[in-house]
């Protein structure tokens, strides 16, 4: 980002890079224009993350629209630091094996509209933040294979951070070790919060990746509008359709109220 100055946009067109960036304090947005399904970051060295807060970025630099692949240390992925407060928003963060591939340590950073999914290693997401309070909203995390949580382990030194209109559903495994503040949110096996919901929340095909929300989800309508984003990852205004309530997670089903799930009723007899 060197030669890049303060309150400019970097937009990226799609395809697939290998690159590591430090924004070293810059104000800038960086936006993969076709989305994060068209737009692939990988580390150029594997050693350093992918991107990186280091020196008190502020609200207003924003990445956006890119998936973030193949990133193998601790925060190789994302790496919210130094005192920083940036958005990392529509991103998918999969198939890495790192050792936490989102790392907040002294940051009020916010991951908004997010998917992560399908990583294997430590917990997706880990806290070392002190008096921070960073923020998680609208993301849905299924799938991360895990020793520790599916989610997020936070320090013991950390503030809680916030979860809200999150979908926590990575079987096998606890989703948050540690204490943080969840509302509007679907979790496996449940915590402690406000609407926090332990049901299945029906992805369209986790087999295929589409966590998108079957029209029968419980995570439809569910979700509060206090802080949530205007549009979901695919761009869709939120809520849908208007004048109905938010879903949780990264996408917005059409539907403003979960559908009745269809039921198939066998009935003994002759049909011949």
């Amino acid at each position: 980002m060197n030669f890049v100055q303060n309150s400019q946009s970097v937009l990226v067109d799609s395809g697939s890079y290998s690159t590591n960036i430090d924004f070293d304090g810059k104000i800038i947005t960086l936006k993969g224009i076709q989305g994060a399904s068209s737009t692939i970051l990988t580390p150029a060295n594997p050693n350093l993350p992918i991107v990186k807060f280091s020196n008190n970025e502020t609200s207003s630099t924003v990445v956006e629209g890119f998936s973030f692949h193949n990133s193998e240390i601790y925060g190789g992925a994302i790496s919210f630091g130094g005192n920083s407060n940036p958005v990392v928003k529509n991103c998918v963060i999969s198939n890495t094996i790192s050792h936490h591939p989102i790392t907040f340590i002294h940051s009020d950073g916010t991951l908004e509209n997010c998917v992560i999914a399908d990583n294997e290693g430590y917990s997706p997401l880990h806290f070392n933040a002190n008096s921070y309070s960073p923020s998680i909203i609208n993301c849905t995390f299924a799938n991360n294979i895990a020793p520790d949580a599916g989610v997020a382990q936070m320090s013991t030194n950390a503030q809680p951070p916030s979860f809200i209109n999150c979908v926590m559903w990575n079987p096998g495994v606890i989703e948050l070790d540690g204490n943080a503040n969840v509302s509007y949110s679907i979790v496996e096996g449940g915590y402690t919060g406000t609407v926090v919901i332990d049901l299945d929340p029906y992805f369209i095909s986790g087999a295929d990746r589409d966590y998108r929300l079957h029209d029968y989800s419980p995570g439809i309508g569910v979700g509060t509008g206090t802080n949530a984003p205007v549009n979901d990852i695919d761009g869709n205004p939120r809520p849908l359709p208007s004048g109905s309530s938010w879903d949780i997670g990264a996408y917005e089903n059409p539907f403003g109220t979960a559908q009745h799930m269809p039921i198939t009723i066998h009935v003994p007899g002759d049909y011949a």
